[in-house]
This record gives C-alpha cells, sequence and structure tokens, in this order.
C-alpha cells in the first residue's frame, strides 16, 4: 500500500499542475508539511510508530478543522471504517507531495522498513474460515468488530486449528498477525492483508 502511495505522490510531484485556486484538501496538505517542518527535530527522535500516530492525529485535527469546507469538495471521513480513514491519508499524502516530498518520503520509509517485523494481536471468537484462492479465518474482535486474517503458512497454533477444522466457529482465540502488502489483480493496486503468524486458542 505504502509503495503504491509513494509512486503516486512522485506521480503528483512532476504531472500535476497546481490549480489556480487551492482547494480545502491542497490547504490540508500544505499544513500538514509545514506541522512536519517546523517539529521536524523533535519527529526525528520518535519511532516510525510514534511518527504515524502524530501524522494521523494531525489529519484528524485537519480534517475537524476543515470538515465544512472537505464535505462540500466531496470529501466525508468515517473514522470507524479504516479504509474511510486510508483513503482520506492517501489523498493528503498527494496533496503533501507537492509541497514536501522530502518529508513525504521520510515518513513512509520509516514506516515501511518497520512494518513488516511489526507484529499484532487480537483477541477475539471464530466466526468462520473461508475458503477461494486463500483461506481466511473470520475473527469478531473484543470490541464486536469483524476481522480477517490470511492463513499462508504454517505457524504456530495452526495444528490446534487443523484439529477443530470443522468445528472451529466459537472458538476463542488470540490471533498474531503482521500486515502483508500483496498485489490485488480486481483492483490493480496493492492492498494490506493481516497475516496470520501465531494463533492461542484460549477457550
Amino acid at each position: 500500500m505504502k509503495k503504491n502511495i509513494l509512486l503516486l505522490c512522485f506521480f503528483v510531484c512532476t504531472s500535476l499542475v497546481l490549480h489556480a485556486q487551492e482547494t480545502t484538501l491542497e490547504k490540508v496538505g500544505k499544513e500538514t508539511c509545514e506541522y512536519f517542518t517546523k517539529n521536524s527535530k523533535e519527529l526525528s527522535k520518535l519511532s516510525p510508530d510514534e511518527k504515524t500516530a502524530k501524522l494521523g492525529l494531525q489529519m484528524l485535527f485537519l480534517y475537524n478543522k476543515y470538515e465544512k469546507e472537505l464535505n462540500a469538495e466531496g470529501i466525508q471521513v468515517d473514522f470507524g471504517d479504516e479504509r474511510s480513514a486510508e483513503k482520506l491519508g492517501e489523498k493528503i499524502g498527494m496533496e503533501m507531495a507537492k509541497y514536501c516530498p522530502n518529508v513525504l518520503i521520510t515518513l513512509f520509509g520509516d514506516m515501511a522498513d518497520e512494518e513488516e517485523d511489526v507484529e499484532f494481536m487480537i483477541e477475539g471468537t471464530i466466526k468462520s474460515i473461508e475458503v477461494d484462492e486463500l483461506s481466511t479465518l473470520v475473527v469478531k474482535d473484543s470490541q464486536g468488530k469483524t476481522q480477517k486474517f490470511v492463513w499462508l503458512d504454517n505457524f504456530e497454533g495452526s495444528d490446534d486449528l487443523i484439529e477443530k477444522y470443522n468445528k472451529v466457529k466459537g472458538t476463542e482465540v488470540q490471533v498474531y498477525y503482521k500486515n502483508l502488502e500483496v498485489f490485488s489483480p480486481k483492483l490493480k493496486e496493492y492492498i494490506v492483508r493481516k497475516k496470520i503468524s501465531k494463533l492461542v486458542i484460549t477457550d
């Protein structure tokens, strides 16, 4: 996903002509650049995860600041929907590429370096295992949200899952996963999927 964003940003830098009248989205991109440039020394001491959090908070602040103007331009975000928030981030990233490409490259470069090694964990209840081109474990997490995890290879706990394969529904688990960037032929772009790295049955 982030590689795709960077390619789009470079395309914007080289081929997109600035509008005579600045849009609200351009304003948000410019102010995000100003924030990271102004606080570059402080931000340089942060980890990639902390920088990501700062970027997210800054985008949220500016969205709230210019919400009416952005809505009028057809940009509406549901922050309860991860993909909706990601799309806003992509749009702001493309605008940032016009004003501070170096900042953007540094941010996404740091994130890309760390992303593959970061492991996450959720607790929840298995709803099903979907089988298509890949096996996908469907879990309802402790917040009531349904999440999907791709089962690509052997992992710690996979044997336990195989043993319960036909009676897996309702099983309480801890799912450890890493984000994996894969190419989607349908969307013709890179997307992020959650790859299972470990599973613990807790019931």
